[in-house]
């Protein structure tokens, strides 16, 4: 499933935490000739996702990752 902003992305954490996932890696989407998101963007986005969902009281552990096509 893909995430529209960060409260559906905390909904989705929420949801993986009460089904028992206590670890789960962030994979945008990488397809060449697209733009793509950055290594650095991508490490900054899972750290601001990890703050707030920390925030919330969500205890997933995040890592970053790529899905490329």
């Amino acid at each position: 499933m893909v995430s529209r902003d960060l409260e559906m992305s905390l909904q989705m954490l929420r949801i993986a935490e009460k089904n028992g996932i206590t670890h789960m890696i962030l994979t945008p989407h990488h397809k060449p000739m697209h733009h793509n998101v950055s290594p650095a963007h991508n490490v900054s986005y899972r750290k601001s996702l990890q703050e707030a969902a920390k925030e919330k009281g969500i205890n997933v552990k995040l890592f970053s990752g790529n899905e490329i096509y």
